[in-house]
């Protein structure tokens, strides 16, 4: 189960994707308004947790599940 501040992470890779699904750290950090090693420190507990592929000095892109996990708060599992 994701804490509130992991659905907060997710939801805003998932509203920050592009086209190809990927989101890069600089964008997040601002969206979520905290500082880069914060969002790599949160980036790193996601991959953990499999709902996003890491690697170092690139984007990120959620996995399926992690795509799945912004709508699962809310009900609406496809």
């Amino acid at each position: 189960m994701a804490s509130q501040t992991e659905e907060n992470y997710l939801k805003s890779l998932f509203n920050l994707s592009n086209e190809a699904g990927e989101v890069n750290i600089s964008e997040l950090a601002q969206q979520m308004q905290v500082s880069m090693p914060t969002v790599n420190s949160m980036v790193k507990t996601l991959q953990k947790n499999g709902w996003l592929i890491y690697e170092k000095y690139k984007p990120v892109t959620l996995t399926s599940e992690g795509k799945k996990k912004p709508h699962w708060s809310s009900g609406n599992i496809d």
